[in-house]
């Protein structure tokens, strides 16, 4: 695995080491290096106030306040830090493409909001693919162990 820090070292995960790297404005894709066509993983950061006229803003309100539906699946690591997981069909082009997203919001300690969004889209026929099944396993646990600067 190699560590990625993006913006030195602000935000730092780990890829496994024969993944490839490009940028595109701000937002980094990071790709399977064997062949882009198994795996492209898409990470971009934002960075947010506080919603208007709520006082003590947790991280559960700026997801909300932000599109985020309570209906994702959670995966809380602790106060500050949520990772909302969910899934979406995309029909508007062939193949039927399934993208999947860990958006990731942490509390700042100055009191405003980050949200990490990792996602990965694959054609809807190889959902069940062993091999895609465990690139979905990795990336949640690659989400999971992200680390964040101030």
């Amino acid at each position: 695995m190699k560590t990625v820090n993006y913006q030195n070292g602000h935000v730092q995960f780990q890829i496994p080491k024969h993944w490839t790297e490009e940028k595109e404005g701000e937002k980094l894709h990071f790709y399977d290096a064997v062949s882009e066509d198994i795996f492209s993983l898409r990470f971009s950061i934002f960075t947010a106030k506080p919603p208007q006229g709520i006082q003590n803003v947790t991280v559960d309100d700026f997801m909300i306040a932000s599109g985020i539906s309570a209906d994702y699946e959670r995966i809380r690591i602790d106060e500050d830090h949520i990772i909302a997981k969910h899934e979406e069909l995309d029909e508007s082009e062939e193949p039927t493409l399934i993208w999947y997203f860990f958006e990731y919001a942490r509390k700042k300690p100055d009191g405003n909001f980050e949200l990490a969004v990792f996602s990965w889209s694959i054609d809807e026929k190889l959902e069940d693919d062993p091999l895609y099944v465990s690139y979905l396993n990795m990336v949640e646990e690659l989400v999971k162990n992200v680390k964040f600067g101030n």
